[in-house]
C-alpha cells in the first residue's frame, strides 16, 4: 500500500510543475490579428491556460494572451516563431497583457527584440544573418541559445535557456533577438 501512495504522490507532483514548466511567459507582448477563440470573464491565467490545453475546438492551441483587469483570455494556433512579423514585445497597443506560450514547441525559439542575461560562451563580429549565427551555436559545443543584434552584425552565444538564464522581453538594449535550441 505504501508504493502505490508514493506513486500517487509522484505523479501529482509531474502534474502540478507541468503547469509551470511547459509555458512560457512574457509580460507585455502580444500577437496581433491571430485570434482563434476569446473568452471573456476568465478569472486567472491558469483558467486561460486550461482553455487551451482543454477547450480549443477545431485547432490545436498553441499560445494564449490574458488581460488580468479585463479577465479576457485569447487562444491561438500560432506563436512567436510562426507569426514571428506579428509577435510584438511590448505590445504596441494594448497595455496590461501576459503573453504564454507552450515550451519548447519545435526545435527552437525565436524571440524579437528580447535578448538573455547569461554567460557568454563565444562572440562572434560582422555575422550577417540571425541564421548563420544559429548555425555557431549548432556547431559550438554547450550552447543552448544566442542573442542576435542585426544593426551591429553581434553574434554572442550562450550555455543558457530561458529557464536557466534571465530573459529580458523587451531587451533593455534596442535591436537584439533571442534564439534558443530545443
Amino acid at each position: 500500500m505504501k508504493s502505490v501512495c508514493i506513486i500517487l504522490v509522484i505523479l501529482a507532483a509531474s502534474c502540478m510543475s507541468d503547469e509551470d514548466q511547459s509555458w512560457l511567459k512574457i509580460s507585455h507582448a502580444c500577437i496581433d490579428g491571430h485570434n482563434n477563440d476569446v473568452y471573456f470573464n476568465i478569472a486567472t491565467v491558469g483558467s486561460c491556460i486550461y482553455k487551451c490545453k482543454h477547450g480549443a475546438i477545431g485547432f490545436t492551441c498553441r499560445s494564449i494572451e490574458y488581460h488580468i483587469m479585463a479577465k479576457v483570455c485569447i487562444l491561438s494556433e500560432v506563436y512567436s516563431n510562426t507569426a514571428y512579423d506579428d509577435f510584438n514585445v511590448p505590445c504596441p497597443h494594448h497595455d496590461g497583457w501576459t503573453y504564454r506560450q507552450r515550451y519548447p514547441l519545435g526545435h527552437r525559439l525565436d524571440l524579437p527584440n528580447s535578448c538573455i542575461k547569461a554567460k557568454t560562451i563565444a562572440n562572434f563580429a560582422n555575422v550577417a544573418t540571425k541564421e548563420d549565427c544559429w548555425q555557431y551555436c549548432l556547431v559550438k559545443h554547450k550552447c543552448k541559445s544566442l542573442n542576435y543584434n542585426k544593426g551591429s552584425k553581434a553574434c554572442k552565444l550562450t550555455g543558457a535557456t530561458y529557464e536557466t538564464g534571465k530573459l529580458y522581453a523587451p531587451c533593455p538594449v534596442t535591436g537584439w533577438e533571442y534564439v534558443e535550441k530545443h
